[in-house]
């Protein structure tokens, strides 16, 4: 938040949506001379207060978890709970390590996990019968329709965000829920046992929007699963790189098509 007495817009709220600050929840603040610290649950920002509203003011790092990639390799599933075999990540002269993302029971009792990794290549995946709508048609008049901390459109990717470049989510964007259907991420809910948890595509993986109507949605997930028996991860923080050339949220796009 910026407070800048005797101005148009005197109090400036900056967060998720509006601003290049790694996390969803700031834990901690900071001012050191010019220089304030955001600590979130997901990294901590380092920010030129004074030109905080410019995003070259800010510098970013993420919390990160790393695990090395066994000899052998790991098998890949496209989805929490499948069988089937994806694709298949081992070491090489450019990358010894994988990054953890997130860990999910596969059965209630938690007798087994697996991890959510990152995959550079991603997976394709079409939702049947699930696509996006406007506020306006979930809220009528009530108020939310131009809130700026919504993205333009609902959609199954409503908790990822537009870095720029891709939706993009990092640890502290995930709320738990111990008692229902657990965290919600990219899933196909037509399939849905309820002995077993959701058979989720991604919970924190990078995502590209393909193609997204009123009633369809496709889009690529650069994360697969692994058997968390695995992989050993270590945390690390990184530094966040920004994206050089960042472009107009598809979503942007997409409510204007459904405005028509």
């Amino acid at each position: 938040m910026a407070y800048r007495p005797g101005t148009a817009n005197p109090l400036l709220i900056y967060h998720l949506r509006n601003s290049p600050i790694v996390g969803a929840i700031v834990s901690h603040l900071s001012l050191d001379g010019e220089i304030l610290w955001v600590g979130t649950g997901n990294g901590i920002c380092a920010v030129g207060w004074q030109r905080i509203e410019y995003a070259n003011a800010w510098e970013c790092w993420r919390v990160a978890l790393q695990a090395e990639l066994p000899v052998e390799g790991i098998t890949l599933y496209k989805s929490l709970l499948s069988g089937e075999t994806g694709a298949s990540l081992t070491p090489d002269y450019e990358t010894e390590t994988v990054e953890v993302l997130w860990e999910s029971p596969l059965d209630y009792d938690f007798s087994a996990t697996r991890y959510e990794v990152r995959y550079a290549s991603g997976f394709a995946v079409e939702l049947p019968e699930t696509g996006a709508s406007t506020w306006s048609e979930l809220y009528g008049d009530r108020g939310r329709v131009d809130s700026n901390r919504l993205p333009p459109v609902n959609w199954d990717g409503l908790a990822w965000r537009w870095n720029g470049e891709r939706f993009v989510r990092g640890f502290d964007a995930i709320a738990l829920n111990y008692v229902g259907l657990g965290p919600a991420g990219i899933a196909n809910f037509q399939d849905f046992d309820p002995e077993r948890p959701v058979d989720v595509y991604a919970l924190r993986g990078d995502l590209q929007l393909d193609r997204l109507t009123n009633d369809s949605t496709s889009l690529t997930y650069f994360s697969g699963w692994v058997d968390a028996d695995e992989l050993v991860p270590r945390a690390s923080l990184v530094p966040v790189q920004f994206p050089k050339s960042p472009q107009p949220n598809p979503l942007i796009a997409v409510a204007k098509e459904l405005r028509r």
